[in-house]
Parts: C-alpha cells; sequence; structure tokens
C-alpha cells in the first residue's frame, strides 16, 4: 500500500484532471447518491466500511484507510510523507463528515430548460467508544440543506468479536440496498437517507450471513401515539464474487397497513459489477369493505465497470408500476454516466438520466444532467 504522491497518471497530468473535474462539477449537475456497488466489488459487508451495521454514515478506520487508498484515482501527498488522514481526536472520539454539492439541469420537451445549484448534504459524525469493542454512541447530525437535524443518534452495544450487536435510538432503519435516494427502490419504499425512525435494531453477522431487524414506532421519528409498530429487517449472504438476500417491512397506522418484500443480489467479477432489487408492496384501507386499494411493484438493476483505478462508468435501470391493476402506467428511469474518485476525499459524478411515463405527467418524461461535488472524510 503506497502512501506517497504516486499513482496511476503523472503529477501534472494529474493536477490538470483534478481541475478539469472540479470545472465539470462546479458547471454541472448532481443527486444524493450511495455507493452499494463498492461493497459488492469489494466483496465486504457495509458493516466494514462503515460505523452503521446496515450502512451510510461514518466510516469505520478500515473504510476510511479503504477511501485513502484503495479508490483514489490518483493519491496526493508530499514525496516520502503518509497520506494518511485520521480523523481520530483520541483513542476514544472521532470525527467524519460527508459534503455534496450538486447542479442540476431539467431537460423539458415543451418548456425552458432549467438549473439549479445546490447542497445536497451537508452531515458530520461523531463517535465515541465509552466502552471500546462494546459500547458505542454514534451520532449522525444534518447541518445542510435545511437546517440542523439528527439523521441518526444512537447506543451500539456489541460482542467483541462484532457478530451480535444491539442499536438504540433514532436510526435509518435496515431495507433493501441504500441505493442513490432518488431511485424507486428507495422513494417508494420510504427506506431513504431522508426517514429515520425511534427504534430498536438487533443484527447478527457471523461468517458470510449479515442478518438485520428491527422495530420501531412507524413514524418516521415522530412519537407514537398507538401500540402499533413498524417492523423491518434485511437478510443476506455474502461471498467474495456475490451475494443474495432479501428483505421484509411492516406497518399498521391507525387504518392504513403497508406490507412489503422483495429480494436483492449482487455479482462481481473482474472490472464488472452488477447488482438488481425487485420489491412488492401492498396497501389496504382496514376500515373499508374491500381493504386492498394497492399493488405495486419495482425494480432496479445497476451495471457498473472499473474504467481504471479510482473511476467507475455506471449505467442502471429503475422501473415501477404504481398500480398493479392499470395499464401502461408505469414509470422508468434510466441513468449513464462516470463517477471517479479523483483523489483522497473527493468524488466526482457526471450524469444523464431518461425519464419515461405517463404522457399527462411532464415531470416524468424530463431528462436531467446531473453531477455531484463529494468530499467526504
Amino acid at each position: 500500500m503506497t502512501t506517497e504522491a504516486t499513482g496511476p497518471v503523472g503529477r501534472g497530468m494529474g493536477a490538470r484532471l483534478l481541475l478539469a473535474m472540479l470545472l465539470v462539477a462546479w458547471v454541472s449537475p448532481g443527486s444524493v447518491s450511495a455507493e452499494p456497488y463498492l461493497a459488492a466489488r469489494s466483496g465486504f459487508k457495509c458493516a466494514a466500511c462503515h460505523v452503521n451495521k446496515t450502512g451510510g454514515g461514518k466510516r469505520t478506520e478500515f473504510g476510511l484507510i479503504y477511501g485513502q487508498t484503495t479508490l483514489p484515482h490518483l493519491i496526493k501527498g508530499a514525496p516520502g510523507e503518509s497520506s494518511i488522514f485520521d480523523p481520530n481526536l483520541s483513542d476514544n472520539v472521532s470525527l467524519g463528515g460527508n459534503f455534496r454539492f450538486a447542479s442540476e439541469t431539467t431537460l423539458r420537451n415543451n418548456a425552458k430548460d432549467s438549473n439549479g445549484f445546490t447542497i445536497t448534504e451537508g452531515n458530520v459524525y461523531l463517535q465515541v467508544n465509552a466502552h471500546p469493542e462494546f459500547l458505542t454512541f454514534y451520532l449522525d447530525q444534518k447541518v445542510a440543506p435545511s437546517g440542523a437535524s439528527s439523521r441518526e443518534a444512537v447506543v451500539l452495544v456489541q460482542e467483541t468479536d462484532h457478530s451480535l450487536y444491539l442499536k438504540a435510538g433514532k436510526m435509518l432503519l435496515p431495507y433493501g440496498l441504500r441505493q442513490w435516494d432518488e431511485a424507486f427502490i428507495r422513494q417508494v419504499t420510504g427506506f431513504n437517507y431522508d426517514a429515520q425512525d425511534l427504534g430498536v435494531e438487533v443484527g447478527w453477522q457471523p461468517g458470510p450471513w449479515d442478518v438485520s431487524v428491527a422495530v420501531s414506532n412507524g413514524t418516521q421519528g415522530g412519537n407514537e401515539n398507538n401500540r402499533d409498530k413498524q417492523w423491518s429487517g434485511v437478510a443476506s449472504l455474502v461471498f467474495r464474487r456475490f451475494r443474495l438476500g432479501g428483505s421484509f417491512a411492516y406497518n399498521e397506522s391507525g387504518n392504513v397497513r403497508r406490507t412489503m418484500g422483495g429480494g436483492f443480489a449482487g455479482f462481481n467479477t473482474g472490472r464488472f459489477t452488477l447488482l438488481g432489487e425487485l420489491d412488492f408492496l401492498k396497501d389496504e384501507d382496514l376500515s373499508a369493505n374491500t381493504p386492498e386499494f394497492g399493488h405495486q411493484r419495482l425494480a432496479y438493476v445497476e451495471g457498473n465497470v472499473l474504467l481504471v483505478k479510482g473511476i467507475n462508468a455506471k449505467v442502471s435501470y429503475d422501473w415501477w408500476d404504481p398500480f398493479s391493476e392499470v395499464a401502461e402506467d408505469e414509470k422508468i428511469m434510466v441513468r449513464a454516466g462516470v463517477e471517479p474518485f479523483v483523489t483522497q476525499f473527493l468524488q466526482v459524478r457526471v450524469f444523464f438520466r431518461y425519464r419515461e411515463g405517463p404522457g399527462q405527467l411532464a415531470a416524468d418524461n424530463e431528462d436531467e444532467l446531473l453531477v455531484e461535488l463529494h468530499a467526504f472524510f
């Protein structure tokens, strides 16, 4: 593992590449995104690189080093000096952060195109190991774009070998692949980075197994006013070349009951990584004579190619059938682009997104040009 200022390109070329990508990021668009393809490509579980056992948020020490040595296209640092950044304030206290600046150009069919800049994510993380390897306090604090709020605030209790854990507090709930938040499998199911809840999660992660089950209020972080609870969980088998898993969720609130389930898989060989997820949702009105009033189906497929070290090309297909009983109401999104880790702590995404939906819904037929500048540690 090299920590000097060397890489697959020379210093002069690397500086020009970095400058060019920064300029592209400044004038083009973006969207918030997660990166489960990295776990599938490496054969790791989410817990290997993230403090949150089900993925996302602050990076572990392994995840931080992996992000500074394996991911970057160009490793920046003075000759003979270590380029490894250490976010630890002490042996038991450490920090982290994510910042995403984006620009989005909407390409309309019968109206004027638009472009806007935005901060899509600004999070800081705090990890306090009150009892190393056993008791941890973890805070994922959102500071932008819409004011301060806690995305996660939990106490984590785990066995010394980390195969069994208990998490309690405000948390992101386990379900499916933690893909980009605008994917149908994230927005329609309600399991995304904007949706948290108060509850308890239990996980079991021995060998290739990765199982997490949570019970929560089912109110997306609000206080509970009845005895009903939401149940959600995910279970998978993770191997070096492939992974296979399934998810479930059940929530009854008042006269509405939602049940959902699905499966997902990942495969990698050489420079190629494939991910996919399929979900089924059923909504019921318990006050009606015929309770069932909605069946939905969702599918997501993504292909990734590692072009050279640190530069990934991606194509994804996103499909949603809002009402299985209604013909010609399906919606699709297709994304294609590149997402290079330019150097340590800096990633750029450049994507074109094609959308198609029912003709009377203009917003579902507008294409977009998306770019994102992502700084992290």
